[in-house]
Formats: C-alpha cells, sequence, structure tokens
C-alpha cells in the first residue's frame, strides 16, 4: 500500500530535484523548526543508526523530514554485490513498514539500481516523484526565474550554445549572475560570457549552410576546427545534414511533429528551424551528394595531402564551389 510520508525522488534532472527538495526543507524549517530535519548521505551513514533516525519520533512538533541522499543505490555496471550496501539496505528494509506516520522520508537517487529489493519495495510503497529533463518552455522559464532581465534573443542564444543543457546552463547562469547582476542581458552579453560547445558551433555551421549563407559558413568551420579535429567535425556535419534531409522527407510522409522529433531525438528549436528552411532542400540535397563522394575519398586516400588536410580542404572547396555556384541542381 501506498504511503504518503515516503517520498522517492528521482531521475535525471537535479536541478529541478534540488530546487523541490530545498523547498521541502524550507517548509519544514518554518514549521517544525531544523531540529526536526536529518540528512542521511553515503559519506555520513557510517556515523547514523539508519534503524533509529528513521523511526525515532518528531521532538515538539507534529513532523520530522528525514533525506536519504544517494539512496537506494545507483545502478553499477558491475555484478560483484558489495556486503556494506547490501547491510544497508536490509537495515532500512527491516524498518520501512514501522516509519510512523509523522516522518516523512524523502529518498533521492536520479540512478537507482532496479535490481535491488529497497528500489522494488519503494515503487511498492512509496509516491514516486520522477524529474524528467524540462521541456523548452519549461528550460525557458526556468531561465527566467533566474535571470530576470535577459532579452529573448539572449535567452535563445544562451539555450542554442548549451544545447538546451539544464547542467550546464546552470553553470552558466552563475556566471551571468557574476557579471550582470540586475543589468540587461543581451544576445552580445552571451556572445561575450558563454562559450559555446562544439555541438553549438558545428549547429551554427550546418544552420548557415540551410540559410545558402556561405560567407557564414566558412567562418563557423573555422570557429569549430579552432577546438575539434575535421574528422569529427565532419562527421557531426554529415549527420545534422542527414537528420535536416530526413526531417524533411519524414515530414512530407503523413508522420506527426512529435513522432519526428521522438524518432529522430531532435530538440523542437531544431526541428522549427529545420522546417523554416524546406524550400532549400534540393540544394541541401545536392551538397549532401558532394560530401558523401568526399568521404568515399577520404576512406581509399583520395584526398589531397592526409585525411586531416585533405578533408578541410575539399569541405571549403564544396563551400566555395556553392558560393560560386559551381554545383548545379540536376
Amino acid at each position: 500500500m501506498k504511503r504518503n510520508n515516503i517520498i522517492f525522488f528521482t531521475w535525471e534532472n537535479r536541478i529541478f530535484l534540488k530546487k523541490e527538495l530545498d523547498r521541502w526543507i524550507q517548509v519544514f524549517e518554518s514549521k517544525h523548526w531544523e531540529f526536526n530535519i536529518s540528512k542521511v548521505t553515503l559519506e555520513n551513514i557510517d556515523k547514523v543508526n539508519i534503524e533509529s533516525e528513521l523511526t525515532t519520533m518528531p521532538f515538539l512538533s507534529e513532523n520530522r523530514l528525514i533525506i536519504l541522499d544517494e539512496i537506494p543505490l545507483a545502478w553499477s555496471s558491475k555484478d560483484t554485490e558489495n556486503t556494506k550496501d547490501t547491510k544497508l539496505d536490509e537495515k532500512i528494509l527491516n524498518v520501512i513498514d514501522n516509519i510512523p506516520d509523522s516522518n516523512f522520508v524523502i529518498f533521492v537517487q536520479e540512478n537507482p539500481d532496479k535490481r535491488k529489493l529497497l528500489y522494488k519495495k519503494l515503487l511498492e510503497i512509496s509516491t514516486v516523484k520522477e524529474f524528467t529533463n524540462p521541456s523548452e518552455n519549461d528550460l525557458k522559464k526556468h531561465i527566467r526565474e533566474r535571470l530576470l532581465w535577459i532579452d529573448n534573443d539572449a535567452l535563445d542564444r544562451l539555450m542554442e550554445f548549451k544545447n538546451s543543457k539544464l547542467q550546464e546552463i546552470e553553470w552558466e547562469i552563475e556566471k551571468l549572475i557574476l557579471f550582470k547582476n540586475h543589468e540587461r542581458i543581451s544576445k552580445e552579453d552571451i556572445e561575450k560570457y558563454v562559450t559555446p560547445e562544439i555541438e553549438s558551433n558545428i549547429f551554427s555551421f550546418t544552420d548557415s549552410i540551410f540559410e545558402l549563407n556561405y560567407n557564414k559558413a566558412l567562418i563557423n568551420l573555422e570557429n569549430v576546427l579552432e577546438n575539434s579535429k575535421i574528422e569529427p567535425t565532419f562527421a557531426a556535419i554529415m549527420t545534422s545534414i542527414r537528420k535536416f534531409l530526413y526531417t524533411l522527407y519524414l515530414k512530407t510522409s503523413w508522420i506527426s511533429d512529435s513522432q519526428i522529433i521522438e524518432l529522430l531525438k531532435l530538440h523542437p528549436f531544431v526541428f522549427k528551424k529545420t522546417l523554416s528552411k524546406s524550400a532549400n532542400y534540393k540544394y541541401i540535397l545536392k551538397l549532401y551528394n558532394e560530401l558523401v563522394n568526399i568521404e568515399t575519398k577520404a576512406k581509399i586516400g583520395n584526398l589531397i595531402g592526409d585525411n586531416e588536410v585533405g578533408l578541410k580542404l575539399a569541405l571549403e572547396k564544396v563551400i566555395l564551389d556553392l558560393k560560386k555556384n559551381k554545383i548545379h541542381l540536376q
């Protein structure tokens, strides 16, 4: 039977998980005093009598809050049993049904080992709260809560630079608060203070290609190659263009937008950008065929110089040829 006072926080969104955990702590501090809040982690577990901690009644109050961080234990690829870990699970399992209703217990584990009995028991009796990665709108709302004076285009640029990855965005938010506290944050500020990830640089390059903006593409290619070698860059470009073409192909096949996004693992922002460039489909298809020819030549050693130099020269030549209209549609 489910118990309202036993809660299990899980999944990959650690930022929102911590936000909710902090809210619980603040509520308990205001209503039941800090004396009635305990936090047990794997670092201090050896100093705690876990059975007593879970069953001790509140001190001069109605409720207690016990947070068990990183418990149940995380999944591991190793099959070996750790005696210490097994004993911890056994201790909790021995008393979990005897936890008084006055005690609220929050188990916190992003990636629990689903083979363990404690995990299975929690699924049976606890209220499970899954913190999945936020949607685009939820992520924008979170950024706005943290950066009150950020411009719309600056917000979009921040998400683009960090590929909408919550943890990386959170680190950048801390930096922006330091440099731009209570000041307006513009797109130029993002470009000044935030370092784009390699995927973002590649996205900027392919985006300029999809726009048929070849001067911008050459500049973006140089930016990419400042921090990455040509071979993985070329492979990433090929993947990006394949997804562009496949997205537009699926769009004509009566498949819903949500299905396309799920199938190709696309961010909704990227999906919208792709659709906005659909008029250039034939040009991008022609470019892709040229890149396939380059890839084939690279595999058999038919490029000028070694692959590192040859790939770069060949890619630049294709872009220049596009710019000069030397590649024509068949």
